[in-house]
């Protein structure tokens, strides 16, 4: 029966907080709850949700400074073809610009998934202490 509880805890845990649940299931099967009471194995759950939701942070904060250095590239092509002056260069300048919107664009999202990949981090967390505050709160009223 608890190791049933703990499978449903998983998957309930995996649903509310969405996320990457192939890669979660794969990295919270190596868990070992083995001996634990419930609220630690859950702890441990939501520890390596933590973990991979970190990993994933660091893999888009990448994202994000490569797409922020070719901005910086672009800018600094166009800003040498306007110095140049040259009218066959005309051509050369819209197709840098489109691209710079483009990477400009792409850029914003990314800001955009790496923004809530943060709030989802700190939202992990707090929820789950929150719940397992008031789950003894109510232990500790049914014994009074």
């Amino acid at each position: 029966m608890r190791e049933t509880l703990i499978g449903n805890a998983v998957v309930l845990s995996l649903l509310i907080g969405g996320g990457e649940i192939v890669s979660a299931h794969k990295a919270i099967q190596s868990l070992n709850i083995e001996g634990i009471d419930l609220e630690t194995a859950l702890m441990e759950i939501q520890a390596k949700r933590i973990q991979l939701l970190d990993e994933q942070l660091r893999a888009q904060t990448v994202v994000v400074e490569q797409k922020y250095q070719e901005m910086i590239r672009l800018n600094e092509q166009i800003a040498a073809l306007y110095n140049e002056g040259v009218a066959t260069s005309d051509q050369q300048m819209e197709a840098l610009k489109a691209q710079l919107d483009a990477v400009s664009n792409s850029h914003q999202i990314k800001i955009q998934y790496l923004q809530s990949l943060k709030k989802k981090r700190n939202e992990v967390m707090t929820n789950f202490m929150k719940t397992m505050q008031g789950h003894r709160s109510a232990i500790f009223k049914n014994l009074r």
